[in-house]
């Protein structure tokens, strides 16, 4: 009995032969703690003490810039994008929550290795803009920057500091992320953690408002098929009721030898 069991359980397991786990050990330190220096998704969170060595790839005038709100809940704030008056959910549900504007600024993270979009609020691009009128594109683009996130005061600052060190070409030119595509569904995945997305408002309005007007012609459509086929009924009863009405007369008029016509009659029917 203890077999069959075992042979059950390995069943259960459904794993294909030779499927097992990747593991390792050893190594420097230093490789150790970049395993775990996870890149995340594409915007740069800053930690407490966070510095980073960064490439700016775009001048001010290419910063997309937007307006984002600040939602308080228990576990701390959800901060969603402002779609606009029209259609920002925050603006409707929470009228005084003003949104303040922000600059995705994407920059390459030499200690990341790879392009991320710092989220930088008026004070970060302030300090940035007194950099960029200063040494102009040449010098902005050019140079690496120590990025910085400073806690010392009551309210986090970020602080870049212009090295002598020059941007290669590889880091230069590498492609900047669909900023614009980032941004939104930054929306809807905080507007959908607070509870205020349904899945069939995460589809597209455009799919809806077609489906809405095919189910109007399809209706439209039924209801002149069904006046027709009324129609139709009618006149086919009416029909038959004057064959009838016809057929009681041409009895009535024919004489009593030749009622045998009915039949052909109802024949003909």
């Amino acid at each position: 009995m203890a077999d069959k069991k075992k042979k059950k359980s390995s069943k259960s397991n459904n794993l294909p032969k030779g499927m097992k786990v990747s593991t390792r050990r050893g190594g420097e330190t230093e490789e150790i703690e970049s395993e775990f220096k996870s890149t995340g998704g594409p915007i740069l969170f800053m930690k407490k003490g966070d510095s980073f060595t960064v490439a700016m790839l775009q001048t001010p005038k290419e910063w997309t810039r937007f307006e984002e709100h600040a939602i308080p809940r228990k576990d701390g704030f959800r901060y969603v994008p402002c779609a606009g008056p029209k259609t920002c959910l925050v603006e409707k549900r929470i009228p005084d929550n003003e949104a303040k504007t922000y600059a995705m600024i994407p920059m390459y993270v030499y200690d990341l290795k790879t392009v991320k979009l710092f989220r930088a609020p008026g004070g970060a691009v302030n300090e940035l803009m007194k950099t960029f009128k200063r040494v102009k594109k040449k010098g902005f683009l050019t140079r690496q920057f120590i990025f910085e996130r400073n806690d010392e005061t009551n309210f986090v600052t970020y602080e870049f500091e212009r090295l002598d060190k020059k941007v290669k070409e590889k880091e230069a030119g590498s492609e900047v992320p669909d900023i614009d595509e980032i941004i939104n569904e930054r929306m809807k995945y905080n507007l959908n953690e607070l509870g205020w997305l349904s899945k069939a408002s995460l589809q597209d309005e455009d799919e809806d408002d077609d489906e809405e007007e095919i189910e109007d012609e399809d209706e439209d459509e039924d209801d002149i098929e069904d006046d027709e086929d009324d129609e139709d009924e009618d006149d086919i009863e009416d029909d038959e009721d004057d064959e009838d009405e016809d057929e009681e007369d041409e009895e009535d008029e024919l004489p009593p030898k030749k009622k045998k016509k009915s039949k052909k009659k109802k024949g003909k029917k």
